[in-house]
């Protein structure tokens, strides 16, 4: 269905509980045309050391390697977090621009 688009992906985190106490991340990504969920990745805090920036890293780098090796991504458009940025800015050859909001 995807194969030959070029999506405009956008996408957050979402923790199970407020603050430092989630066990839990839900990653999900969005096309921005068809306004359809593409992928959803969930994290555990077992998995990223228990923390909350971590597993939403990990959730993320996850969704992008898998959607990478069959899709053609034009843009990614996601949340301001320091390590989301960097890891965007790492996959930058990957898809065409990045919009950090």
């Amino acid at each position: 269905m995807f194969k030959d688009e070029a999506l405009l992906l956008y996408g957050d985190a979402r923790m199970d509980s407020p603050g430092f106490s989630a066990k839990y991340c839900v990653y999900t990504i969005m096309d921005h045309y068809l306004d359809i969920i593409t992928d959803v990745e969930i994290v555990d805090k077992r998995e990223a050391g228990g923390t909350s920036t971590v597993m939403e890293k990990m959730g993320l780098k996850r969704i992008m390697e898998r959607m990478m090796e069959k899709l053609k991504i034009k843009e990614v458009v996601t949340d301001a977090s320091n390590v989301i940025i960097k890891l965007l800015r790492d996959l930058k050859g990957w898809f065409e621009m990045c919009i950090i909001i």
